[in-house]
Parts: structure tokens; sequence; C-alpha cells
């Protein structure tokens, strides 16, 4: 029988000058649906179609990912990671990154996903992209 869900594993991922992040191995399709549903900006019924925020998506992405990290702020200190907190609140954490950060973190989160995508056994389904269509 194939085994359906996902197993809640967490997968750390190196980031440049030895600092690190721990992410979810697997987004549940909740979670994927729920980072599409808060980006959108506005649905048209007539034909279906949704605008999307990018630059929002961009930290929904990330802050659903992130279970933890070792990044330190401007003064030295640990940038602390409210993984326990609502969505919103993790975000504005994101938002006060600086752009290399952010970005290193964007790129670190894809290329796991790539990874996930191009090992995918046959007949089993890799993670798929948040989009409009996983609302």
């Amino acid at each position: 029988m194939k085994r359906r869900g996902v197993k809640p594993e967490t997968v750390r991922l190196e980031l440049s000058d030895g600092d690190w992040v721990d992410i979810k191995r697997v987004l549940t399709v909740g979670e994927e649906s729920d980072i599409a549903f808060k980006a959108m900006k506005t649905i048209r019924t007539a034909d279906s179609a949704a605008e999307i925020d990018g630059a929002l998506m961009r930290f929904l992405m990330a802050a659903t990912y992130v279970q933890g990290w070792s990044l330190l702020d401007y003064d030295g200190q640990p940038i602390k990671w409210p993984v326990s907190k609502p969505l919103d609140d993790r975000v504005a954490v994101l938002r006060a990154l600086d752009r290399e950060s952010m970005e290193e973190l964007e790129a670190a989160i894809a290329a796991h996903r790539e990874s996930l995508e191009k090992n995918a056994p046959s007949g089993e389904t890799a993670p798929a992209a948040a989009s409009p269509s996983a609302a």
C-alpha cells in the first residue's frame, strides 16, 4: 500500500559563513494551499484567474519552511526565529533581514525543493510548488 501524508522531518541546510537554516523537508498540501491563498491579491471569478503578490509569496514560502537558524543580527546577537508564532510574525522577522540573507535563504530552499523533485522515486509525487491552483 502507498504511504500517504507528510512525515514531519527537518533538514539542515548550510548557508554561507558557517550559518545554517533548519527547514521542513516537505510541506503539507494545506501549507502549500495556505501560502497560495494568503498571497492572492485578487480573484476574478468569471474566469477563475488570480493575481498573486509575488513579493509576499517569497516571505510566506520561507516563513512556512523555516524551523530555526543560526543567523545573527547586526549587533552579533541571535535573531530569534518565532517558529511557534503565527505566520505573520514569522514573515515580519524575514522582512527585517538584509536582501542578501533573504536571497540566500530563498536559494537554499529552492535548491532543496528541486533536489526532492529530481530524486522522487517513480510513482511518487514530489512536493509541488505553491501556486494558485494549489489553493
